[in-house]
């Protein structure tokens, strides 16, 4: 493919907020744009390196004609030391250092290497799709903030929320992770006040990353699939006004080349785009009150009734 390269450096739309919140679906829409690529979570490819995650196009992430290409290009990469890069600087404990960049700190050395060897990689990606935007539904807003102050990189980041209780739910689910061929392995089950927790944090963080980015969109889930179209057309003419958007019926899946997500990355055939309601009668009461405390201040903010009402179609997306 042709190299192309965005103006200012690589642009990347970064997908913020918590896990099953639809991150994965507007991912794959998205990277049907001409133009665009999806990459999936993508802060996990070190993992699926080491230990022989499939991609979604079927052969392992290390054997990929895609990500081999971009390895390849992007030099000697050491899986091992790039993955204990991540894990010593994805730590919400380091948010103020990866704010505060010019200032010294213990870990000042590793945050530059992680920025280095993540531009070298986003740059390489963007190389060999030719992509103008590459799109990364990592969520992680830490990870966000490594990104952010890297040169290379101009960030654009879409803030994406869900109600605390339904994501609660979802989190009550047992579902295979299809990326690890070589057995039955299960995403991780988390508890309502661990999740509620977790929620809080990572949508309260995803509003500072926000202004570290290019341009910050807050978009709701239940907005988003009552509208995909529409969603997505909004969004892509605020990264790239010269984009040709054409996702195509948003009910059949695509070929792509994600590394990491939701388990639908892997259905050929089809993707079922509709509000998921579930939660309002599956999750039990005493488990919805405890969610409903933990959170209510942002569920407030973002227009979550206490009965279950979601925000309307014309709180998205805003900035």
């Amino acid at each position: 493919m042709t190299p192309t390269a965005a103006a200012g450096g690589t642009r990347v739309l970064y997908i913020a907020g918590y896990g099953r919140s639809g991150s994965t679906l507007l991912d794959l829409l998205l990277g049907r744009i001409e133009g665009w690529f999806s990459m999936g979570e993508f802060r996990l490819v070190w993992y699926a390196r080491r230990d022989g995650w499939r991609c979604a196009c079927g052969e392992k992430v290390a054997d990929c004609e895609i990500w081999s290409q971009v390895f390849a290009r992007a030099g000697d990469v050491d899986d091992g030391h790039a993955l204990s890069l991540v894990k010593t600087m994805v730590r919400t404990r380091r948010v103020p250092e990866l704010l505060a960049s010019h200032l010294p700190g213990d870990h000042r050395a590793e945050r530059e290497e992680l920025r280095g060897l993540l531009g070298s990689v986003y740059g390489a990606t963007a190389q060999v799709t030719g992509a103008r935007v590459l799109v990364d539904s990592s969520k992680d807003p830490v990870y966000g903030l490594v990104l952010a102050g890297i040169p290379s990189i101009r960030l654009h980041v879409v803030h994406l929320v869900r109600d605390s209780r339904a994501v609660a739910w979802s989190w009550q689910r047992r579902r295979l992770r299809p990326e690890i061929g070589t057995t039955d392995a299960y995403m991780p089950v988390r508890s309502p006040v661990r999740t509620s927790l977790d929620w809080d944090l990572r949508n309260g963080l995803a509003h500072v990353l926000g202004r570290r980015a290019a341009s910050y969109t807050r978009l709701t889930y239940e907005s988003f699939v009552r509208d995909p179209d529409a969603v997505v057309e909004a969004i892509a003419r605020r990264i790239d006004p010269d984009a040709s958007v054409t996702i195509g019926d948003p009910t059949t899946a695509a070929a792509n080349h994600t590394v990491a997500g939701n388990p639908m990355r892997f259905e050929g055939t089809s993707v079922e785009v509709k509000l998921d309601t579930e939660w309002q009668t599956a999750l039990g009461a005493r488990d919805r009150r405890v969610v409903t405390a933990l959170t209510w201040p942002l569920q407030k903010v973002y227009g979550y009734g206490a009965s279950g009402s979601a925000p309307s179609d014309s709180d998205a997306p805003r900035g």
